[in-house]
């Protein structure tokens, strides 16, 4: 189904580690577990994780410092928050940063499944379109920078608008 991901579990309660890692072994991907933000960014630099399901409360550092590292340096890794209290106002600023979905605890195994394949699915969609992306600048870098093309300035500024546009600077 899925290939070349894995799965990351960050709660500060072992019980709830084990039993999302049990509910999570249908897609047959490698799922790793963190007690706390620090454990869990340590593996975020190790391995390919797909998706991160980070517990919204725990000790030192919480979901949200974790979500911000995530933003700054993990790129594709696609991250769902778990709470066990659904406060309008704090869910509203978890989508602003940049959290992918969000689930009340306690997780019933239809539901987490459900979440983490459309998940998975935005994390290979996102990863295509960036190798895609960077392709085509890369054909475009070829085009402009080859000694054996001369390009009038008209065409070279329209391949290099074009390139810049397609990553989101915008003329």
């Amino acid at each position: 189904m899925f290939k070349n991901a894995s799965i990351l579990i960050v709660d500060d309660e072992a019980q709830v580690r084990t039993l999302l890692a049990e509910m999570l072994q249908v897609f047959g991907l490698p799922v790793y577990c963190a007690r706390d933000g620090s454990q869990a960014a340590a593996i975020l630099g190790q391995d390919d994780i797909a998706v991160a399901l980070i517990d919204y409360k725990m000790p030192k550092i919480n979901g949200i410092e974790l979500l911000e590292y995530i933003n700054d340096c993990c790129r594709f890794v696609v991250p769902i928050f778990m709470t066990g209290f659904a406060d309008i106002r704090e869910l509203t600023e978890l989508i602003s940063l940049g959290v992918f979905d969000f689930i009340e605890k306690p997780i019933s195994a239809s539901i987490l499944q459900f979440r983490v394949e459309k998940a998975i699915e935005k994390y290979h969609r996102d990863k295509l379109a960036y190798l895609a992306m960077t392709e085509f600048i890369k054909d475009k870098l070829d085009i402009v920078l080859d000694p054996e093309v001369r390009l009038d300035s008209a065409t070279l500024y329209s391949h290099v608008k074009e390139a810049l546009t397609r990553i989101g600077y915008i003329f």
